[in-house]
């Protein structure tokens, strides 16, 4: 059976970290000795803390001292990816949030730590407008609440009750992407508590099913228009069964 192919990227160029982010040519997955990803619930205080990426890279030539390469900072957009299968799914995106320079020279390494948009949440503070005293849907605040954070993932899009279908141009989704919507004006049928999976995707439109398989398909019932957020966090199954959710912890070393 074939192992996964790993993809590490971190965006060099990037003048702003709430996005857009373009990976073009940033791929450092040669250098990446190992990595780590942590993401789940915290069962002893009953919280769910951000997801967080640990990497050791090999940096004999300084390519990743801070000191040596200007283009090597805090807040980097982070992306692993995984291919396996003929299909690609994303394990990891984030931001970098530490770095660590080993000093001995005889392990001439460097750490890099990042945490997802969960932390970024965490650190921004929503201002009220005292003088808005407007109702709005629990799916217009999270909307808001996202968009103080500058949250990346989230993108504007109509629905049509013709066919269900959900239309945002050139979405760069894939079947079995998870999906939440926000805004006033989704249809009706939509929860905004509830992860939806993306089905039956053309290149500029889909649906959305509560199951993985893509076969309970939500009718709409009416138009509408709104967002979405990607929820980043997919899954491999090294079985080759069927698709679920990585465990608490996923790690690689390479061999």
């Amino acid at each position: 059976m074939a192992n996964p192919v790993f993809n590490v990227c971190i965006d060099w160029d990037c003048p702003d970290w709430a996005g857009p982010h373009d990976f073009t040519g940033d791929d450092i997955t040669d250098d990446v000795k190992h990595f780590r990803i942590t993401r789940g619930k915290d069962r002893d205080v009953n919280t769910y803390p951000a997801a967080t990426l640990e990497m050791l890279l090999e940096n004999s030539d300084g390519t990743y001292t801070p000191t040596l390469n200007a283009k090597v900072r805090l807040w980097l957009p982070v992306r692993v990816q995984a291919t396996y299968g003929g299909t690609t799914y994303s394990l990891y995106y984030g931001y970098l949030n530490r770095i660590a320079v080993y000093p001995i020279k005889s392990r001439q390494d460097i750490y890099f730590y990042a945490t997802d948009g969960i932390d970024l949440l965490a650190k921004t503070i929503v201002v009220q407008d005292m003088d808005d005293k407007a109702l709005m849907t629990d799916g217009a605040a999270v909307h808001r609440v996202l968009n103080a954070a500058s949250w990346n993932s989230t993108r504007a899009c109509t629905m049509q009750n013709a066919g269900d279908t959900v239309t945002d141009s050139d979405h760069g989704l894939q079947n079995g992407d998870i999906v939440m919507f926000s805004g006033s004006g989704i249809p009706a049928a939509i929860d905004t508590h509830t992860q939806y999976f993306v089905a039956w995707k053309t290149d500029h439109t889909f649906l959305v099913s509560t199951t993985a398989d893509g076969l309970s398909l939500v009718e709409f019932a009416g138009n509408g228009s709104g967002y979405y957020h990607v929820i980043l966090r997919r899954a491999i199954d090294l079985d080759g069964g069927d698709i679920t959710y990585f465990p608490d912890t996923f790690e690689f070393i390479k061999s």
